[in-house]
């Protein structure tokens, strides 16, 4: 069964998203996270499968903690979570190694979906 850990500094968020992805009996929630630190120390110790990973945080942002992740090799497949839509953003959580990005507008459309492609080996972006 999929490990997902969920990363947001608002708790109301991670909670709603625990519920939407609750509906989906073959994902685990493995944990939570509300900052960067936590996330990279979780993303460790938990070893889940995909991180929906909140991009604007205080202290590390979800970029550099994908870039992190990344560079120490952490094979968790990586769902960028944001408010933002930008193609300048877009092309740097693409360059900084994330497998995926949904729009906490669209989450509800697209959360799913996003998390079953990056775990099928490919990858979620919304066409811009």
């Amino acid at each position: 069964m999929p490990r997902i850990l969920l990363v947001d500094d608002h708790e109301i968020v991670r909670k709603g998203v625990r519920f939407l992805l609750s509906v989906r009996q073959d994902l685990n929630v493995c944990g939570e996270a509300s900052n960067g630190l936590e996330a990279l120390s979780a993303a460790t110790a938990l070893k889940p499968d995909v991180l929906i990973l909140d991009m604007s945080m205080p202290g590390i942002s979800g970029l550099e903690v994908t870039k992190r992740l990344r560079e120490s090799g952490v094979p968790a497949r990586i769902v960028m979570f944001t408010m933002y839509d930008s193609l300048g953003l877009l092309n740097e959580i693409r360059f900084l190694g994330a497998d995926g990005l949904v729009y906490k507008q669209n989450a509800a459309r697209d959360l799913i979906v996003a998390i079953d492609k990056v775990l099928s080996g490919d990858r979620f972006f919304p066409a811009q």
